[in-house]
């Protein structure tokens, strides 16, 4: 029967008591991902081609360069072979860097003239594999030094790849300055990134570690979406990379204050990390560049203490990019292929960057310079943590009030923007 008036209200019982609230849900239990189960090991693989010889190059240090010495040591990498020198009587090594220069003309290729390690009676010569094997994540996950990193409860892992001494390549994020990462297209910069997410988000909860994405392309850090992980929603646009910084200086600040009534200077494991990522410095800079750098800055500056980090990859590391203060605050490097001497410069601190193979070859500075081959990752390990991490909870519950409020930010910045861009047309319309 079609009702033609509405009911009528309800008049709520003075005398009864009030219901009592429903109780809150469970505190959310989370375990990190087993990843030696939900990841493939992959086949090594290599590509076609032969090394050099070391005959070849004994006989060309003795009877072209008139360099007489032995090779010691020969460590083969991933992407590069390694000879370790000595010298059969101590002579002056400043004629070393030009038999470099005329073996590299001869060989056609690119060789490294490494330091002495020894005054006067060794060196070392790097040269490019003719083969090349690739370096896979699961591989450098699977060796001790990740283990004992990641058994650490403070600690941050993060994957980088392999040194050219053949060891693994693994970082603890919370140890390390800030980073900046800089190459070319193809260089291997995105591809380090990737690696570097992966293990971090296999090894540490939600709980544990929360991720501030800004990603203008909207290439690389898609994939991510729908992490429980996620700080906030990834953020796409130019224009809200700079109020996405601005919750992370909000939340620094917060810490902070925290850290001040537990009279306290750090904080504990209690507390989870917030990584800062920006796959493509550039675009904010040319944006929003006084501000992007004035928040990347304050971020830097005050918020390892407070478990604050930032890494920060370009393709263009100019000077109008990666400002003076910006280098100066983001001092661990990750340099890969440059096109320019300049280019190389900035972002290593020296001319040599236009040498690297590209595909993952890069200078790692942290303290020490070392020459890496990144880890390759692909989105099955993505796929894999999502499915791990979101098979019981769908959202991260710690954050999602803040996820509401971010997404009404969200909403009421893009109609003010349309609102400016009105504005200018009109403007410029003469209206």
């Amino acid at each position: 029967m079609r009702r033609t008036q509405p009911p009528p209200p309800l008049i709520p019982n003075e005398e009864e008591d009030e219901e009592e609230p429903p109780p809150p849900p469970p505190p959310i239990i989370w375990e990190s991902a087993p990843w030696t189960e939900i990841f493939t090991r992959p086949q090594k693989s290599r590509t076609a081609g032969e090394d050099f010889p070391t005959a070849r190059i004994v006989s060309f240090l003795k009877d072209e360069a008139k360099i007489g010495c032995t090779v010691e040591e020969i460590v083969t990498a991933a992407n590069v072979i390694t000879y370790h020198v000595k010298l059969n009587k101590i002579m002056d090594l400043s004629k070393i860097p030009k038999a470099v220069e005329a073996m590299a003309a001869d060989f056609d290729t690119d060789i490294t003239h490494g330091e002495s390690r020894g005054y006067g009676a060794h060196f070392s010569l790097t040269i490019p594999r003719g083969s090349r094997e690739t370096v896979w994540i699961y591989d450098v996950m699977d060796t001790d030094e990740f283990r004992r990193i990641a058994n650490d409860p403070k600690s941050l892992p993060v994957i980088v790849g392999m040194y050219s001494d053949n060891t693994p390549a693994v970082l603890d994020i919370g140890k390390l300055p800030h980073m900046l990462i800089c190459g070319t297209s193809g260089s291997g910069k995105s591809v380090v990134l990737n690696s570097m997410l992966i293990s971090a988000v296999a090894e540490r909860t939600p709980d544990q570690l929360q991720l501030l994405m800004i990603d203008p392309k909207e290439t690389e850090l898609i994939p991510y979406d729908g992490l429980p992980h996620l700080f906030m929603p990834i953020i796409t646009e130019t224009y809200m990379a700079a109020e996405a910084l601005g919750e992370a200086v909000e939340e620094m600040d917060w810490r902070q204050k925290i850290a001040a009534e537990m009279g306290v200077r750090t904080l504990g494991a209690e507390t989870p990390y917030l990584l800062v990522v920006i796959d493509e410095l550039a675009d904010l800079m040319l944006t929003s560049g006084k501000y992007v750098e004035s928040s990347i800055t304050r971020l830097a500056q005050k918020g390892r203490a407070l478990k604050i980090h930032v890494i920060c990859a370009t393709q263009s590391p100019m000077a109008k990019v990666t400002t003076n203060l910006i280098r100066a605050n983001l001092s661990a490097r990750l340099a890969f292929r440059t096109t320019t001497d300049i280019e190389s410069r900035i972002a290593l601190g020296r001319n040599g960057c236009t040498e690297l193979l590209g595909n993952g070859d890069g200078w790692l500075v942290v303290g020490t310079e070392q020459r890496v081959q990144a880890a390759l990752s692909g989105t099955d390990e993505i796929e894999a943590l999502k499915e791990w991490y979101c098979h019981e909870v769908p959202y991260n519950a710690i954050n999602l009030e803040r996820r509401y409020a971010w997404q009404k930010s969200l909403s009421e910045a893009k109609e003010r923007r349309a609102a400016e861009i009105e504005i200018i047309e009109r403007e410029a319309n003469g209206l």
